[in-house]
């Protein structure tokens, strides 16, 4: 099967969508696993003080540039709303 330049092309921007892709998946995991971290600091304060966060009283406040669908990620992983 020879290849032409116009299958060439459109092979070559799919693998450039999937490593969009990919990086975007790999971001989130990362993102994540920063969130989880910061739940172990909040966790171990309130293990060394004694004090617990009521998370319905508390909130996030996001910038305007966090994407809607990461917003949602961050409260569902924290159990709080912004």
């Amino acid at each position: 099967m020879e290849w032409s330049s116009r299958k060439f092309k459109r092979a070559n921007k799919e693998i450039e969508r999937k490593k969009r892709e990919l990086h975007l998946i790999q971001e989130a995991g990362a993102q994540k696993e920063k969130i989880y971290q910061v739940i172990q600091i909040i966790n171990k304060y309130t293990e060394a003080s004694g004090q617990r966060i009521n998370t319905d009283k508390s909130g996030l406040i996001f910038g305007r540039l966090v994407s809607i669908q990461r917003r949602v990620n961050i409260e569902e992983i924290t159990g709080m709303n912004s």
